[in-house]
């Protein structure tokens, strides 16, 4: 499963993170999705291994086991990265990212060019001031991104709500939103057996927020707002995966990415949506990161 470490920032604030995979591999640090936590990336860490790959997934500030950073930003959070890659002796490493973590991993891409090898995007947001960005969305995951840009305290109290019912019966929360689905995304979601189910949509979302639900609607409300760097200014290679069926970020967002980036391989999958693209991709992702050493 690998371990669950804590590090102190220049700060002096704790930023927890869990340390996978092969311990000697290529480093790679994960970007989790929002709100989304750490735990993200536990069934990840065999194919990892298997791979030759370390993976270290950081808990986004005030999410898990992260203390908050008042006022942060996707610049800051590439401080944060930094801080983490010196604490573990590491002077280079690759990202990878799925869903709101995406945006995140870009801004580290951009801020540090001499430390970033690669980055991987699954299912990643594109920016929300590109004409169009919501068309195809479906209705809550709209509603979601128009409060967390207007009304996050609401945001958070639906949060607390979502947190209490996940905390009650984690398999039960799986279940309603895997119902709650369509198409490849439903279907992905239910070949995964009861007990993964839980620890893919269950068990991050709990650890994300249990320390607070308001976190977890900063975490959108910074994606939602402008990024305040240039995606063109992104001067790493990228892969990207992006569902052509996606209806949380739809396939607009993907294709403003790949049409941004200087540097980009982009796969558009057909018949994919947002949930199928990450599981049946990250294999992918990590495969397309670790080669060329």
């Amino acid at each position: 499963m690998g371990y669950d470490e804590v590090v102190r920032l220049p700060d002096e604030r704790l930023l927890g993170y869990l340390d996978g995979g092969d311990p000697r591999g290529i480093p790679i640090i994960f970007c989790h999705g929002s709100p989304s936590s750490r735990l993200a990336v536990v069934d990840l860490l065999g194919e990892a291994s298997e791979r030759g790959a370390r993976v270290i997934a950081p808990d986004r500030p005030g999410l898990g086991r992260s203390e908050a950073d008042p006022g942060r930003s996707l610049a800051s959070w590439a401080a944060d990265v930094a801080a983490l890659a010196d604490a573990l002796g590491l002077a280079r490493f690759r990202l990878l990212a799925v869903s709101g973590g995406g945006p995140y991993a870009l801004a580290t891409a951009w801020a540090l060019p001499h430390r970033v090898e690669r980055v991987a995007l699954l299912s990643s947001p594109g920016s929300f001031d590109i004409p169009g960005a919501t068309d195809g969305m479906a209705r809550a995951h709209r509603l979601t991104w128009l409060l967390a840009r207007w009304q996050p305290r609401l945001l958070g109290v639906l949060l607390r709500q979502q947190l209490r019912a996940a905390q009650r019966d984690p398999a039960r929360f799986s279940a309603r939103l895997v119902e709650a689905m369509h198409g490849e995304d439903a279907a992905a979601l239910m070949a995964l057996a009861p007990d993964r189910r839980r620890r893919f949509v269950a068990d991050p979302f709990i650890e994300a927020l249990a320390r607070d639900p308001g976190a977890g609607a900063g975490d959108l409300r910074i994606l939602r707002a402008p990024w305040g760097f240039g995606v063109q200014d992104v001067r790493v290679p990228v892969h990207l995966w992006h569902g052509e069926a996606d209806d949380a970020t739809p396939r607009q967002m993907g294709g403003w990415l790949a049409a941004m980036l200087p540097d980009v391989e982009a796969h558009f999958l057909a018949g994919e949506g947002h949930t199928s693209t990450i599981l049946r991709y990250q294999a992918a992702a990590l495969d397309a990161l670790v080669s060329g050493g």
